[in-house]
């Protein structure tokens, strides 16, 4: 294992650097959130972002006379005894920010223009009838930050159907707001007012109360759930794997239900369309062993005990996606006691241009002895491992690289004519290079200090001679690089020279090969043969993605009067998505 280990050292330096791309925005995973606004006041909760969020497109087609947001300008306590009734809030008031739709004398007063997913919303119903208010939007996982003594006015995120929880049994799992007094909003003899909500009184989706905490906490309800970025699961074109937290606050024990359903199709308007469903994997294995990647069932239970915390392992397959554009899935984790918590994810197909780095393993050579099978490659008591590099273009051209070195190439600055001032025309970045010429060229520079100086990042293989990269062609019939099922084989073989000063076989101090005349000629055929049916593929989340292999098989001619077949495995991981070698010269 000396040689992999060598492999995989100078694939680790290097991968952070020649990694080139980064997190673009999320584009939204859809849902709808649908509200029953009744007449007169609501204290109403979206748990989607809006979109489009602008308050006139929003309440375009509803009888709206007012909306009001809580926007504290500090975290000292505002209503310490019970908040006051809707109907005395007035145009100005210092902490509510207010929408009123044109038309309207107040509106010019308007301070509320765009409405904000995760947070609570007053909303006064023109109209003598039930209202039905359906947004579209992204899912927002549920924030809010208490402070101590303070009293806040939010709503939570409950399940659809099914017994609701009460408010009893949900804030009996936060010890900060166990037992404290909760106000929702009820209409008594034409006055709106907030009452006290009893502890066995069940709550409700979408609705707003107000309530504090003893300290200060970040309390959201009995099941939380964590993502390691704030918008979801976000895997982009880069990411292959993240983790999905799930605590379980409450005294007793739950099944947690995960469940991937499809988003809905954008809103009219400049938004990604949904190429598909994300498709994902989940790791069921304890960290200690080596269990495969599952594809995720269309619901995951899980049980998670009191007080406890579970993590969950998912990863992108990018190789089960059909074409380009942007998956998008909403992603339900339900803890069966009336809580539901949305989770927008998204991951963009990725080709499989860049530069791929790994090694070839031989563990089967023929016998040139055996009268039988003379080519049938035979296992050997050892294998036999050496590094291969590959690099794809954009225009799907496979080579086989001997060496590759990363450069930096500097930018181009300009002068704005009118302000004098100099700006960056072309910025500068780093490049693959095989050319050596290139080496002396004043443009280029080194991509890391070493001893203070800069220096270029190389990757060689001691296995092959060739000055320049050698193009690999797939056979008749066969799936693109990278696929299951391709096999890609040289365009030419290799021919390497007697006297050539890089030949694997040639042993100068050898007393056989001292002299030139003393060696042969060697032509080397190479054959790739993509496969997931290799050791460790099933362990790796980005098989396919990030990493391929399969099978390698070689002949040579010129060591031996016969050919020597030989057959092993590959295993190649992406270190760059650098399309063009050369910087395209």
């Amino acid at each position: 294992m000396k040689s992999l280990t060598g492999i995989f050292k100078i694939t680790c330096s290097v991968y952070l650097v020649l990694m080139s791309s980064g997190l673009t925005d999320t584009y939204g995973q859809w849902v709808e959130q649908t509200i029953n606004l009744e007449p007169g006041w609501n204290a109403v909760y979206l748990e989607v972002q809006p979109e489009p969020r602008e308050c006139d497109v929003v309440f375009q087609n509803i009888p709206i006379a007012s909306v009001w947001c809580w926007n504290p300008k500090s975290s000292s306590a505002q209503y310490i005894s019970t908040p006051p009734s809707p109907e005395s809030l007035q145009v100005g008031h210092p902490l509510w920010l207010a929408y009123f739709p044109p038309g309207q004398p107040e509106h010019i007063a308007t301070s509320l223009f765009n409405l904000i997913g995760g947070k609570a919303y007053l909303i006064k119903l023109n109209d003598i009838q039930q209202v039905q208010w359906t947004i579209k939007g992204e899912p927002r996982l549920p924030s809010i930050e208490w402070q101590a003594e303070t009293y806040f006015l939010s709503g939570y995120h409950l399940s659809d159907g099914g017994a609701a929880p009460t408010f009893g049994d949900f804030f009996s799992a936060s010890p900060g707001h166990n037992g404290r007094p909760v106000y929702k909003l009820v209409e008594t003899s034409g006055k709106w007012e907030w009452q006290s909500a009893g502890a066995n009184d069940p709550m409700k989706r979408a609705e707003a109360y107000w309530t504090s905490s003893q300290w200060s906490s970040d309390f959201t309800g009995p099941l939380a759930v964590g993502v390691e970025q704030t918008d979801g699961l976000v895997y982009d074109k880069i990411l292959v794997e993240q983790t999905l937290t799930i605590r379980n606050l409450s005294d007793s024990n739950t099944t947690v239900e995960i469940t991937l359903s499809s988003s809905l199709s954008p809103p009219e308007g400049t938004y990604e369309p949904v190429a598909g469903d994300v498709p994902l994997l989940y790791w069921a294995g304890p960290p200690e062993s080596n269990s495969p990647w599952q594809q995720l069932p269309p619901t995951l239970s899980i049980d998670v005990n009191s007080l406890s915390e579970k993590s969950l392992r998912l990863a992108v397959k990018r190789s089960a996606m059909p074409g380009e554009g942007l998956y998008q899935s909403i992603l339900e984790i339900d803890n069966n006691q009336g809580m539901t918590v949305r989770v927008p994810v998204s991951a963009e197909y990725t080709d499989l241009m860049g530069l791929w780095v790994g090694y070839a393993a031989i563990d089967n050579v023929s016998q040139p002895a055996d009268q039988n099978y003379p080519m049938l490659p035979k296992p050997t008591a050892s294998e036999f491992q050496f590094p291969l590099i590959l690099h794809v273009d954009p225009n799907d051209n496979v080579y086989l690289l001997r060496q590759i070195v990363q450069l930096w190439k500097n930018g181009v600055m300009d002068t704005d004519p009118i302000t004098g001032m100099d700006f960056v025309k072309i910025p500068g970045r780093f490049v693959l290079v095989t050319d050596e010429s290139l080496f002396s060229d004043p443009n280029y520079g080194g991509s890391s200090l070493r001893d203070g100086q800069p220096r270029g990042r190389r990757i060689s293989s001691a296995a092959f001679s060739f000055p320049q990269p050698i193009k690999m062609q797939p056979v008749p019939m066969s799936e693109p690089f990278g696929f299951e099922g391709a096999v890609f084989e040289l365009e030419s073989p290799i021919v390497i020279a007697p006297d050539d000063p890089l030949n694997p076989f040639r042993h100068k101090f050898h007393p056989d090969h001292d002299e030139p005349e003393e060696s042969y000629e060697v032509t080397r055929n190479i054959a790739l043969e993509f496969t997931s049916n290799v050791v460790g593929a099933s362990l790796t989340a980005g098989w396919g993605d990030t990493d391929i292999g399969g099978i390698y098989r070689e002949v040579l001619t010129g060591l031996h009067k016969q050919e020597i077949h030989v057959k092993g495995t590959f295993r190649l991981h992406r270190i760059s998505q650098i399309g063009q070698l050369n910087d395209g010269r």
